[in-house]
């Protein structure tokens, strides 16, 4: 987990939005993850890889050609979500479980 100056940025209020239906926005979008498992059809991921999840999820609009394409660092809509900055918590919240689902 690294905190740099978006951090900074969201916690002087200067943006960030929470979830829906909450009162603040856990922060924390820079991580470092451990692969623990992979289910039989990945092929690319092994056990003990480190890898660093995506923090932007794309848009729900079926226009937007970004978000369809993979490509939601270009959305067009701005109706994305991005952990720890914009409608869902960071990876600083707790996790549900020791071997929790990042993305």
């Amino acid at each position: 987990m690294g905190i740099c100056g978006t951090e900074r940025e969201i916690a002087s209020f200067e943006y960030g939005a929470p979830p829906a239906n909450a009162d603040h926005l856990v922060l924390g979008h820079e991580a470092l993850a451990e692969v623990v498992e992979v289910g039989g059809e990945v092929e690319r991921l092994k056990p003990a890889d480190l890898v660093v999840p995506t923090i932007r999820h794309p848009c729900s609009d079926r226009r937007c050609w970004a978000c369809r394409s993979g490509r939601q660092d270009f959305c067009i809509t701005g109706k994305f979500a991005e952990r720890g900055i914009k409608e869902i918590d960071g990876f600083l919240a707790p996790s549900r479980s020791r071997t929790s689902r990042i993305w």
